[in-house]
């Protein structure tokens, strides 16, 4: 399940860049599958955190889900955010998402490794939140975000939800939400590449040469 997870996360990476330069950013761990799922519509607003080591272009996002009925989803709201449920500095409806199914969990959910472009979009190196919403299937069902805090394959990221606030281990998940995690983090991976610095000598280069062309205009006008 894992090496076929983790096939399936490559191919759909290689999907959504559009440089061939473009790597994985940023990961949350890998699918859980069993625990709990958080809804993603109705109201129901869900964000991770993510945090860039270097300054980078992020041009796309996958993340699990469970679907009724081996439905896939079509349509996603998405933003990046400063904090959790703040300032946006990026933000969309994507209708153009592709999903691979997986498997069929404990509960008879179809899980689903969904991934999709965002246009390019340059971050400075730091902590930011991904936000999703109103992610909708193929019959216009809901889908819901895999949760994976209680996985051995969990990544860092804190959570939060425009009906609970931020997940802490002061207001862990609990009830429907995931009985035994203390963060409610979800799976998903930030796309995109770091751009790379130009060369010192190309940079002196172009400054010489915006030197002489000024050195020769003046001359020319004496």
């Amino acid at each position: 399940m894992l090496k076929k997870y983790k096939i399936t996360a490559i191919l759909l990476v290689g999907l959504v860049t559009t440089s061939v330069n473009a790597d994985i950013l940023y990961s949350n761990g890998t699918l859980d599958g069993n625990t709990n799922a958080l809804t993603l519509g109705g109201g129901l607003v869900v964000a991770d955190s993510f945090t860039l080591a270097s300054n980078s272009i992020v041009t796309g996002v996958s993340f699990d889900t469970w679907s009724a009925f081996s439905q896939d989803v079509t349509n996603i709201d998405w933003a990046i955010t400063s904090t959790a449920g703040g300032s946006v500095l990026a933000s969309g409806t994507q209708t153009s998402v592709f999903a691979s199914d997986l498997s069929i969990n404990n509960q008879g959910y179809v899980l689903d490794l969904n991934a999709f472009q965002v246009p390019s979009q340059y971050l400075t190196a730091g902590t930011y939140w991904l936000q999703l919403t109103n992610a909708t299937t193929t019959s216009g069902q809901q889908a819901s975000w895999d949760i994976n805090s209680a996985s051995a394959n969990a990544g860092p990221s804190l959570s939060w939800t425009n009906a609970t606030g931020q997940f802490s281990a002061a207001n862990p998940c609990s009830g429907v939400l995931a009985i035994g995690t203390t963060q409610c983090s979800s799976p998903f991976q930030i796309v995109g590449n770091v751009p790379e610095p130009a060369p010192i000598a190309l940079l002196l280069a172009s400054g010489f040469l915006v030197f002489g062309i000024s050195v020769r205009r003046k001359a020319n006008q004496v």
